[in-house]
């Protein structure tokens, strides 16, 4: 069944869809025209599905801030600083305990190294490397997958 469509410059063209995606341009779930795509339906399903992959990922990370939020603020209650002095370049040896503690529990929840880092006010992994072995000096050879 052809169906006639209208542009909006006013043009009429047959609206006849694409007999693998849908019956018609009205109804097709695709964001854009496969037509308009260089490399046509799998240029474009790839691009979705990275787009939606990249999207999960930010939803898991920006869930997994909250939870590094709430550790560093609770270690820095128990350390009686702020936040701020633990995530900040201070080197005051209360503020320095927090942060250790914060990375270790951090790590003991599955989050990785250069997630831990960046949570810490955008340190190096190797900077948490050392964090963790200074908390734990068998941390390194129980198999964390980190060598010396």
């Amino acid at each position: 069944m052809t169906v006639t469509s209208h542009d909006a410059i006013g043009w009429v063209y047959p609206d006849n869809g694409c007999p693998d995606v849908s019956d018609s341009c009205f109804t097709c779930p695709l964001p854009i025209c496969r037509y308009d795509v260089p490399g046509g339906l799998p240029v474009l399903l790839r691009a979705i599905r990275r787009r939606e992959e990249l999207r999960a990922r930010a939803r898991k990370q920006q869930g997994t801030s909250v939870y590094a939020a709430q550790i560093i603020a609770e270690e820095a209650a128990l350390g009686n600083c702020t936040a701020l002095d633990v995530i900040g370049p201070s080197r005051r040896q209360e503020h320095v305990e927090a942060r250790d503690k914060a990375a270790r529990r951090m790590r003991d929840s599955g989050m990785i190294l250069k997630q831990i880092g960046l949570e810490l006010g955008g340190r190096d992994h190797s900077t948490i490397i050392h964090s963790l072995y200074k908390a734990d000096p068998t941390w390194k050879k129980r198999g964390n997958g980190v060598t010396a």
